[in-house]
């Protein structure tokens, strides 16, 4: 009698230990490693999946993406419904093997290894798809020349091969960037300037490679490539992000019953998620030294050194596997200096991004989503760290998040003036016509705030 007793008691000092833990772990996540809540999204799939019910949709990937690795390795990026791919990652049935079929060449490569993305940030967790990685490894002792545009036959789906290492011969990549122009911001004069110091400050005097996700029509590729042009030292690729987009919008339909569309910013992170591990991989083939994810409206302030070549060097001699930094935010509506009168015009200031932080001088007094109190979060706060952008070592990484490189040697930039940071001048794409920008933005800056920069 005493034993049944405790029983009760137990089992609940039990389920309030395991609910202690697993809030410890979400805090831990969250503050500690940085990683967007990974790992409790993660936990919250198994659920989802397991045990709650959800496991109706697509059997198995929709869509995929391969990448030719040095050393005759392939990857592929695919997109999985949340619940789906089970007999994939285990490497077993139809699902098992990537195969080259072609008139004078066959070659097979079996599946090493596979792991979900399970990005949780911005809260774009309403479990429609995943991404998963799958890493496969060569069944043979000659390795095909493979060429972009063949396809890999994995079960009934049709695999396209997007990217080969380049000969032995070429020019060593010292920095791969991601970056995303979606469709509601077209390139006028005015973006077409920004983006062009954007590139300007980041690449030059680099030897690399710039992928640029989201854009279908091709005027805009062509917009894109005139204004991010910075001679033969860069190569700049506008990446056709329509078949992602799509498999999203498929995976939304296959499990509902109405007939709603999916929310447009929903599709569009898919994408850019999507296009972080493309962009990965893409780097991995060139054996690029550096990759830097950053969204278009950003710009990376180096903090002590002068230029990005210059804290490239600083990070190699430090021996860090990545560097995050902090975000500032700053205001493209809610003050304008005097300077902006001329952002038309062909002055200098425009080819440097200093004469853009003059011409925006409002801004937050701290980090984005900074000094918040650790509970309750914040909406669309991702903790005390705030909305941070990294560069990486490619090899490092097996996968990418918006907000974190997923690599634990991470080097997390403070938040002092001499450090290095981003400026955030959000909404600096969404400019309409003239310089009298409109309201959407109006209240990130209040007037107390608000400051010239020093240089």
């Amino acid at each position: 009698m005493g034993s049944k007793s405790l029983q009760a008691p137990w089992r609940a000092a039990l389920v309030a230990s395991l609910v202690c833990a697993g809030l410890l772990a979400y805090l831990a996540d969250l503050y500690l490693f940085d990683v967007s809540g990974h790992w409790a999204f993660s936990v919250r799939v198994m659920w989802h999946c397991a045990w709650a019910g959800g496991g109706a949709g697509l059997d198995g990937p929709n869509m995929a993406l391969a990448y030719m690795l040095p050393g005759c390795e392939v990857v592929s990026v695919a997109v999985n419904p949340v619940c789906g791919g089970s007999d994939v990652a285990s490497g077993s049935g139809a699902w098992s093997s990537l195969v080259l079929h072609g008139t004078w060449r066959h070659a097979a490569w079996s599946l090493d290894r596979a792991f979900a993305v399970d990005e949780a940030a911005a809260g774009v967790g309403d479990m429609t798809a995943n991404i998963w990685i799958y890493k496969w490894r060569f069944l043979g002792n000659v390795c095909p020349a493979l060429q972009v545009g063949e396809s890999l036959t994995w079960n009934s789906l049709q695999v396209p091969i997007v990217v080969v290492p380049p000969s032995p011969s070429a020019v060593p990549v010292d920095l791969v960037g991601c970056t995303d122009v979606f469709a509601s911001a077209e390139l006028d004069e005015f973006r077409s300037a920004w983006l062009q110091s954007f590139v300007r400050h980041h690449f030059q005097g680099l030897r690399g490679r710039l992928y640029v996700y989201g854009p279908e029509s091709a005027e805009a590729k062509s917009r894109i490539l005139r204004a991010a042009q910075l001679g033969p030292s860069l190569h700049v690729e506008v990446v056709d992000a329509s078949s992602v987009s799509r498999a999203f919008r498929e995976a939304w339909a296959a499990i509902r019953t109405d007939d709603s569309a999916a929310p447009p910013y929903f599709t569009e992170h898919f994408v850019h998620l999507f296009g972080l591990q493309d962009c990965l991989y893409r780097a991995r083939a060139a054996s690029a030294r550096w990759l830097l994810a950053l969204d278009v409206d950003e710009v990376l302030s180096f903090g002590r050194v002068d230029n990005m070549s210059d804290f490239l060097a600083w990070a190699d001699r430090s021996g860090h596997e990545a560097v995050s930094f902090g975000s500032k935010l700053r205001s493209v509506s809610a003050s304008q200096g005097a300077e902006c009168a001329s952002a038309s015009s062909d002055r200098v200031f425009h080819e440097d991004v200093s004469g853009w932080k003059m011409c925006f001088p409002c801004r937050e007094p701290q980090q984005e989503c900074n000094a918040q109190p650790l509970w309750p979060l914040p909406a669309g706060c991702l903790g005390p760290r705030g909305r941070r952008k990294y560069i990486v070592d490619p090899s490092r990484a097996d996968a990418l998040q918006v907000h974190t490189p997923m690599v634990w040697g991470t080097h997390h930039m403070g938040h002092g003036a001499q450090e290095a940071q981003i400026w955030h001048f959000q909404g600096i794409l969404g400019h309409q016509g003239s310089l009298d920008l409109d309201s959407g933005f109006a209240g990130l800056c209040e007037p107390h705030a608000c400051q010239r920069w020093s240089p």
